[in-house]
């Protein structure tokens, strides 16, 4: 007995079904690609920090030992204690502190640490030298600990900068492309709360003491830079500088003018607690003026 069978054709899908699909699919990942870069937040691990301090309190304690046992004498106790300690600041800050001589450090905000390399000249170079190497020593362990406390608690605020600044750049770019009309209801409160919020975090870490007056400024600095930057929705941050100081200007706004001009700036090293207070206030006054750069 024979039998007729007819096949069906597979079910076939529409062009413009597999053409959306793939769509979506490559829309899926540039926007799990532009989350990623725009979130991306580069910082140092906090244990390569406490590592650089147990190797630098070892090597203290090999002196401090060596010093004990009269291998060594109080000069060679206080150069080698410099050469230490000048290395771990270094590796800690990025500061090429191993080859400043004291005039140069004592420019660089650090006074704990000019104060200690100023204690070491005398020992380092005197023919006889009455300074204890022992007290020396501990005043080197101590200025360790306050450099490791002073960077684990910056480094706080600097993932706070990096993941603001990352948004602000992001923000920079969509300001471009927004329509005029738009940049005001869309983009630019989004903008100002960004920034606004990393500096109320500025103020809270300094108003707690995590960060000392010169990294407060520093940091007020570049969160108005990165503000300028992307308010205006320039190319980089020379050319939004010069436009939002021109802009402050055609609105009569000098004031404004010499604060962005101040953030771009080097901090002085002499910064104190109420310069970094002004700082603070002007930089969330520039937020909230309704003068704008863009």
């Amino acid at each position: 007995m024979k039998y007729s069978i007819d096949l069906q054709s597979p079910f076939a899908f529409s062009p413009y079904w597999y053409a959306l699909g793939i769509a979506l699919i490559v829309f899926a990942l540039l926007l799990r690609f532009g989350f990623n870069r725009l979130f991306a937040v580069k910082m140092d691990s906090p244990f390569r920090i406490d590592k650089l301090r147990r190797d630098c309190l070892r090597q203290v304690d090999k002196i401090e030992n060596a010093y004990a046992k009269k291998e060594i004498d109080s000069r060679s106790v206080h150069q080698q204690m410099s050469q230490v300690v000048r290395r771990f600041v270094h590796d800690v800050t990025g500061l090429e502190t191993e080859t400043m001589v004291l005039e140069d450090l004592s420019r660089l905000g650090r006074p704990e640490l000019t104060e200690l390399i100023r204690e070491y000249y005398e020992p380092m170079f005197a023919r006889a030298s009455f300074v204890n190497a022992g007290t020396s020593l501990m005043h080197g362990k101590s200025l360790v600990n306050q450099v490791y406390g002073r960077a684990v608690r910056e480094q706080k605020i600097r993932r706070t900068a990096e993941r603001q600044a990352s948004v602000n750049r992001f923000l920079n770019r969509v300001i471009r492309v927004t329509p005029r009309f738009l940049r005001g209801l869309l983009v630019l409160p989004k903008i100002n709360h960004n920034s606004l919020t990393w500096m109320e975090r500025i103020q809270l870490a300094f108003e707690a003491g995590d960060i000392d007056s010169h990294c407060t400024t520093e940091n007020m600095n570049k969160a108005v830079r990165s503000f300028v930057y992307a308010v205006t929705g320039a190319e980089d941050e020379e050319a939004a500088y010069m436009k939002a100081r021109d802009a402050a200007l055609r609105n009569n706004e000098p004031g404004i003018a010499r604060t962005i001009r101040k953030c771009y700036e080097p901090v002085s090293p002499d910064c104190n607690p109420e310069e970094a207070r002004r700082m603070i206030n002007k930089g969330k006054e520039l937020i909230k003026d309704e003068c704008k750069f863009s």
